[in-house]
């Protein structure tokens, strides 16, 4: 298990929040989870705002792979390389995405289509092969 830490230092007027995100894939394929603060001081007059994400890199965290009919965020799958720009079918908005995945022992690339729900946030995975 690997940490991780990345701090940034802005300025700035910034709420206090800490907020648990769940787990996303790096370009390595790792999964990871982590933890992001942020923090307001003012010194002399002048506001500060620290931000600081510390991720924890798992080997044993499953990342789950998405199932046709299932309602996503847009950030949970990785747009397709090629194929990037969005579209209009049937009056939503769509993209095509790429996931990495195995099938029978081999590594395989499988591709889908999501477009985007009338809830805030949400996408459907309308089909995947």
């Amino acid at each position: 298990m690997t940490r991780l830490l990345i701090a940034i230092l802005t300025i700035g007027l910034v709420g206090c929040s800490s907020a648990p995100v769940q787990p996303v894939k790096t370009e390595l394929g790792a999964a990871q989870r982590c933890q992001f603060e942020s923090k307001k001081v003012v010194e002399n007059g002048v506001a500060k705002s620290q931000s600081v994400e510390v991720c924890t890199e798992d080997s044993n965290l499953v990342v789950e792979k998405v199932r046709i009919g299932q309602v996503i965020r847009e950030q949970s799958v990785a747009k397709h390389p090629v194929m990037q720009d969005y579209f209009v079918y049937k009056g939503q908005r769509c993209r095509w995405f790429l996931e990495r995945g195995t099938h029978r022992g081999d590594s395989v690339n499988f591709q889908g289509i999501i477009c985007e729900t009338d809830k805030k946030m949400a996408w459907t995975v309308v089909d995947k092969f």
